[in-house]
C-alpha cells in the first residue's frame, strides 16, 4: 500500500466537507492530517491511520501554535492525540 500524499489528503478531505481544501492547508504527521480550514480559528486533527484510511471527521482541533503550521511546533502533541484516540477506541472496543 503507498503512502498517503498531501495532494491526496487534500483531495479526498476537499470532497469530505464538500468545499476546496489545497494542499498548502494540509499537513500529514504520524497518524494525523492536520488541516488548516479558512473559516475556522483552531487547527483540525484528523485521524489518519497507518493503513491511509482518513476519518472525515475531525477528532479534535488545536490551536495553530502546536500545529505543524507552527516552524517551531512541538511534536508531542502527536503522542497525546495518539494516547486520546486509542483509549477512545479501546473503551470503544470494549464495550462490544
Amino acid at each position: 500500500m503507498s503512502k498517503l500524499t498531501v495532494k491526496q489528503a487534500a483531495y479526498w478531505i476537499s470532497e469530505a466537507w464538500g468545499r476546496p481544501i489545497g494542499p498548502g492547508r494540509c499537513r500529514l504527521r504520524g497518524n494525523w492530517l492536520f488541516v488548516k480550514d479558512p473559516n475556522e480559528n483552531d487547527i483540525d486533527c484528523i485521524h489518519n491511520p497507518k493503513g491511509g484510511d482518513i476519518w472525515g471527521e475531525p477528532w479534535t482541533n488545536i490551536p495553530e501554535k502546536l500545529s505543524p503550521f507552527n516552524p517551531d511546533w512541538d511534536k508531542s502533541i502527536l503522542k497525546t492525540l495518539d494516547d486520546e484516540i486509542s483509549e477512545y477506541l479501546s473503551r470503544y472496543e470494549s464495550e462490544d
